[in-house]
């Protein structure tokens, strides 16, 4: 509904694509007229309503929550992968901590999630792609790209490549292999479990069909700089991959359950998708940031 005043606003084609991007601010003229319109019909209107232009960043994080719901993990998905995309370009470390605690707070996500996912977000930028550089446009991000879903699974990979030697030896114990949707991840996972188990360090032994997407997750940069913040990302991304797989055994359940009358038996489909349901209630739990009870 906000198409025709939102591309009055924008000011060029690649503007967003830049580190500056975020100073800019946007105000949304009435449905129809440019700014010479406004000016000659309130020419004493005009400085107050400049005055009044938001943050790039505030109308784009209004505009996503407007038109997803962050109340479920879909919403607050598609939000902060698209606002990470921007984030990701500020060259400057603080105010790019400052953008990621707002959006932290925004999303009632962890603050450590989203950074170590920022990371993760700027790496898979490829030059020429779409869906992997950052808008351009206003429009272009909110139209948002399709969720990777390959992305949690890569996550707690690169953790455990990256920071095996400083997580607990039994910290893949918080991990099953059948998490893992995708058969390259879930080899991965097997052999750095290996490597836990007996100490070594061997990545020659990585099969060669492996080794590109191997180097690509230990090269990721987590910025994970104290034990305090990987031990939050960790604990938040297996929290995270094992709602994931859940989800699609809670929709499996759903599914069959349609077709068999639970009501006249014990139904193991039943008592799995009241187990499976029960641990997504708690796993929810875990994921809140404290300061988000105090809300």
């Amino acid at each position: 509904q906000h198409r025709e005043q939102r591309s009055a606003s924008q000011t060029g084609g690649s503007v967003l694509q830049q580190p500056e991007a975020l100073e800019l601010r946007i105000v949304e003229l009435p449905p129809g007229k440019d700014p010479d319109d406004y000016i000659r019909e309130s020419p004493h209107e005009w400085p107050e309503f400049i005055e009044a232009a938001a943050p790039l960043f505030d109308y784009l994080l209004a505009a996503l929550t407007e038109r997803f719901d962050i109340g479920n993990d879909d919403g607050r998905s598609q939000v902060a992968q698209t606002m990470l995309r921007l984030v990701s370009q500020i060259p400057d470390r603080i105010d790019r901590d400052l953008y990621l605690d707002t959006l932290a707070e925004h999303l009632s996500v962890d603050v450590e999630t989203l950074r170590a996912e920022m990371h993760v977000v700027a790496r898979r930028r490829v030059p020429g792609r779409r869906g992997n550089r950052a808008p351009a446009t206003v429009d272009e991000a909110i139209s948002l790209p399709g969720r990777d879903r390959n992305r949690t699974e890569e996550l707690v990979l690169a953790i455990l490549l990256q920071h095996r030697d400083q997580l607990e030896k039994d910290a893949a114990n918080s991990v099953h292999p059948g998490w893992f949707s995708r058969s390259e991840n879930r080899e991965i996972f097997r052999f750095v479990c290996s490597v836990m188990d007996t100490n070594s360090n061997d990545e020659a032994s990585v099969p060669s069909e492996l080794k590109p997407h191997f180097n690509q997750l230990r090269d990721t940069d987590l910025m994970l700089s104290t034990s305090a913040k990987l031990e939050r990302a960790w604990q938040q991304a297996c929290l995270n991959l094992e709602k994931e797989h859940l989800n699609k055994e809670i929709h499996q359940s759903t599914d069959a359950m349609e077709d068999e009358d639970i009501f006249e038996s014990d139904s193991e489909i039943l008592a799995n998708w009241l187990i499976n349901t029960q641990r997504r209630r708690e796993i929810d739990l875990l994921r809140r940031p404290a300061s988000s009870h105090h809300r």
